[in-house]
């Protein structure tokens, strides 16, 4: 299992190596920052965890076993004749700037052209796309590394997670013969809010061509899979959503109680901040909430955005009085930190594909805590809640949308409890890791029956070859 930052960064990778079945052997390999200069590999769960050092070593190596598997023998003659001389016109530049170092950052013309430059890739709209791909080089080279080093065969299944691991699962499946299972958790092309149209069909050219070598696609539901499909035809993807594993500790006790203190209700956003994410609307929203009746609690890590949804609740005269930032907590205590609030709040607004068909791990994690889940109209989300009756939805873009859902969840106590009652029965049900990965884990019995199979072919074979030999 590839992924491109610290697989504890992404608690989908624990949930899918954790409960892989016993027959397979899993390693989940991921790329870490400075805090990692060598790599570490420790065994938890029953899988281990290789850690690789992020440090940009390999990367004109891993570029040119890329163009080797990757590019036709033809297509490289003709990239060498056409980019050789613009290369040897960079590397003298580069010379030159090096050699007066101290100088060519006070030359107006080189401050004009590093301008232009910028200037440039912004109107053209790749700047996106640049930053992603020299991640994907940074990132694929430090995973070739770690691939050489496990000896995969013929039967090996490489996993990867996100569009940033997949150049390097198709090389390994080139280069070895591997199965490959590739796994989005997001539409990438359509990830970023402020992505140009250009940085989309860029981005989806670069999907497009690398899908087609994967024997098994996923995503995380069956809505955003349907919009994949429809992006790349002839590819069949399957949906596993992001749904939390069931905790013995919480399955007796999930969705019993309401807390009755004499208290305001906590509102509880626990989660990754960002640009989309309906925050802002949210506190904008909060003005109208009396702060003796309910409160909002957004917990998440550290960011440039949380300060910034911090300095507006501040400058609305709200925070630390009906808006709080508590501090966050580990991936491993989210659902026992959310089960002392009284709501669990998703507020994705549905302004790119990516948001408008999420499955955030927030969802599953509420309905195991015993939330009833307040949550913007996103259409999945939506979705889960009217099937499963564990919330309501509300307009993210409408202050008074938000408003009247917060004072009816305050109000309505019996609709509270239903909530509750609702969350708990899904959860146990249907909506858990346990029960959602069985399309996962039959795709990588199918691939390993089909290894089995060539394997036994090839053994045929050869004993053929050896009898007829010895005749």
């Amino acid at each position: 299992m590839l992924v491109s930052s610290d697989p504890d960064s992404d608690p989908r990778i624990d949930w899918e190596a954790r409960y892989a079945p016993p027959e397979f052997f899993v390693t989940a390999m991921g790329v870490c920052g400075p805090l990692v200069t060598e790599p570490q590999q420790e065994v938890r769960y029953g899988y281990a965890i290789v850690r690789l050092a992020r440090d940009g070593r390999g990367c004109a190596d891993f570029l040119l076993r890329a163009a080797g598997l990757m590019v036709p023998a033809w297509l490289r003659i003709i990239l060498a004749v056409l980019l050789l001389p613009f290369a040897v016109v960079v590397a003298v530049l580069e010379l030159l700037r090096r050699s007066v170092k101290r100088r060519i950052g006070k030359w107006p013309v080189y401050e004009w052209m590093r301008h232009s430059a910028r200037v440039a890739l912004t109107f053209l709209g790749v700047r996106i796309p640049i930053s992603f791909f020299r991640h994907v080089v940074i990132a694929s080279a430090a995973l070739w590394r770690g691939i050489v080093a496990e000896r995969l065969d013929e039967q090996s299944i490489v996993h990867c997670n996100d569009l940033d691991t997949l150049l390097v699962g198709v090389m390994a499946q080139r280069a070895y013969g591997c199965k490959l299972v590739y796994d989005c958790h997001e539409f990438l092309p359509h990830a970023w809010p402020d992505a140009t149209r250009w940085n989309r069909w860029l981005l989806g050219r670069y999907e497009g061509w690398l899908i087609r070598f994967a024997e098994s696609v996923f995503t995380v539901n069956p809505l955003l899979a349907a919009e994949i499909m429809k992006a790349y035809r002839g590819i069949e993807v399957q949906s596993v959503p992001n749904a939390e594993p069931l905790h013995e500790e919480w399955a007796g006790s999930i969705g019993v109680a309401e807390n009755d203190r004499e208290r305001p209700l906590e509102f509880l956003f626990q989660g990754g901040f960002g640009p989309g994410r309906g925050i802002e609307e949210l506190i904008r929203a909060w003005q109208a909430i009396d702060p003796n009746d309910a409160v909002l609690l957004l917990r998440g890590n550290d960011h440039v955005h949380k300060t910034s949804c911090a300095s507006l609740a501040e400058s609305l005269g709200l925070k630390d009085v009906s808006v709080f930032f508590p501090p966050p907590v580990r991936e491993n205590c989210l659902i026992a930190t959310a089960a002392k609030a009284d709501i669990g709040v998703i507020p994705y607004m549905p302004t790119i594909l990516n948001f408008r068909y999420c499955c955030p791990n927030k969802l599953s994690q509420y309905m195991q805590a015993g939330l009833p889940v307040m949550a913007g109209n996103t259409a999945y989300v939506s979705q889960i809640l009217v099937e499963s009756g564990a919330g309501l939805c509300y307009d993210p873009a409408d202050p008074e949308s938000i408003a009247s859902t917060v004072r009816r969840l305050v109000q309505d106590e019996p609709l509270r409890r239903r909530c509750r009652q609702n969350a708990a029965r899904f959860v146990r049900e249907t909506f858990h890791w346990q029960a959602q990965s069985k399309p996962l884990y039959e795709a990588y019995r199918r691939l390993a029956a089909s290894m089995k199979v060539q394997q036994d072919y090839a053994d045929s074979l050869q004993n053929e070859f050896q009898s007829v030999g010895t005749e």
